[in-house]
C-alpha cells in the first residue's frame, strides 16, 4: 500500500467486478469517455479472454474500494501496437492514480514487446486531453476526438 492507501495491481479475471464497479461509474458519467455502456464482471471477464495474454488490466484501490483500472489491449491488424485506456472513479481523480495506472501499462506493453500504444480522446473531454498530454509531449495539444500514438 502507498502513503496515500493506494495499491496497485496486474488484475486476474478473479478481479472482475472491481474492474467493472470502476466501468459502471464511467459509463454513467455525462462527459464522452469511451465507455458508453455499462458492463458486469461477465464482461470484463470476457475482454480478459478476447485479448488471450496479449493485454492487460491494471487495477488501483482505495483501500477496499476499487478506484480506477488501465487496460492494454492489442490493436486489431497492427502487430506491433497496443491501444492503453486510463479511467479512475471520478471521487478518486487529481491523485496520481491515472499516471501510476498509465505508467504500468505502458511498462507491460513495452516489456510484451509492443513498439508503440495508442490512445484516444474522446471529442469533448477535456480533462482527458490534459490528462494524456501530461504524459508525453508528443500527445496533441489542440484537438480532442482524436487518436494519438506513443512509441515504446
Amino acid at each position: 500500500m502507498s502513503d496515500d492507501g493506494i495499491t496497485y495491481q496486474q488484475a486476474e479475471p478473479a478481479d472482475a467486478g472491481a474492474v467493472a464497479a470502476v466501468w459502471n461509474r464511467i459509463a454513467a458519467e455525462d462527459e464522452p469517455t469511451g465507455i458508453d455502456a455499462p458492463t458486469d464482471a461477465a464482461g470484463v471477464q470476457r475482454l480478459f479472454q478476447e485479448m488471450r495474454g496479449a493485454g492487460a488490466v491494471f487495477l488501483a484501490r482505495a483501500g477496499a474500494e476499487p478506484a480506477g483500472f488501465s487496460l492494454v489491449e492489442p490493436v486489431a491488424g497492427e502487430g506491433g501496437a497496443a491501444r492503453v485506456r486510463v479511467y479512475v472513479a471520478p471521487e478518486q481523480r487529481l491523485r496520481g492514480i491515472g499516471r501510476e495506472l498509465a505508467r504500468m501499462a505502458i511498462r507491460w506493453a513495452r516489456d510484451y514487446g509492443y513498439k508503440k500504444v495508442k490512445g484516444y480522446i474522446p471529442e469533448g473531454n477535456e480533462a482527458a486531453l490534459s490528462f494524456y498530454s501530461s504524459l508525453s509531449p508528443l500527445v496533441p495539444l489542440d484537438a480532442t476526438g482524436v487518436e494519438f500514438e506513443l512509441p515504446l
